[in-house]
């Protein structure tokens, strides 16, 4: 009596064989990758700029504001750790880091 899972096995292994090359499967799936990997970088680069750019101009409106409401003109410092793009307009720069410490 022929073992019907045998035969079913090798029908599978007929209907989907490997490929011809599997370097050559490898590498077309290794740049598929890079070019994923690739087109997210240049994604991830551009929402920085926008986040530098819509940063700035909260920066400057903020200043023209108060500046306007109260007739102040307070000098603006760049956080040398994160903030020094903001603007080309800082009147100095200063460093400072914001910690929480909890009792």
């Amino acid at each position: 009596v022929p073992d019907s899972r045998a035969s079913s096995q090798q029908s599978r292994h007929l209907d989907h064989p490997p490929p011809p090359n599997s370097n050559s499967t490898s590498t077309f799936q290794l740049l598929k990758v890079r070019q994923k990997l690739a087109r997210h970088q240049r994604r991830l680069v551009a929402n920085y700029l926008r986040s530098i750019n819509h940063d700035s101009k909260f920066l400057r409106s903020t200043y023209d504001i108060m500046a306007q409401t109260t007739g102040l003109l307070l000098p603006l410092f760049a956080n040398l750790r994160n903030g020094l793009w903001y603007s080309s307009d800082f009147n100095g720069t200063c460093y400072f880091k914001s910690t929480i410490h909890e009792a």
